[in-house]
């Protein structure tokens, strides 16, 4: 144990600051800010790749940009989904259901973990 002197000039005991204590734990954080960087970058290619199915080389037809868009909304947005079905998106829209049904066949089998409340 090593000494040193109080602010009354008593000798006491002290503890040496414990330096790998400080290191393991940087370098613990250093670990989870890579691994969430990771995860971050898994994110941004995941979102990266439900966009360009929403956008598929242009607005060649609004009408499809806008189904997709929607339909991606309606699986991602809790609150879109338990105010909507299928029909009643569709109607929304001014559609028939059966084009946000084609649309919605097409999703599920281009991202199949993507669920949705109507559809488990």
């Amino acid at each position: 144990m090593n000494t040193a002197f109080d602010d009354n000039g008593q000798q006491v005991g002290v503890v040496p600051f414990d330096y790998a204590a400080v290191e393991a734990d940087r370098a613990a954080q250093l670990a989870t800010a890579a691994d969430l960087t990771v995860e971050l970058e898994r994110d941004r290619l995941s979102i990266t790749k439900i966009m360009r199915w929403i956008y598929q080389g242009g607005m060649n037809d609004p009408r499809g940009f806008m189904h997709r868009t929607k339909l991606v909304a309606w699986y991602t947005v809790p609150e879109i989904q338990e105010s909507y079905t299928l029909t009643e998106l569709a109607g929304e829209s001014g559609c028939a259901k059966q084009s946000f049904g084609r649309w919605n066949d097409v999703l599920k089998r281009k991202f199949p973990l993507l669920i949705n409340i109507h559809n488990r």
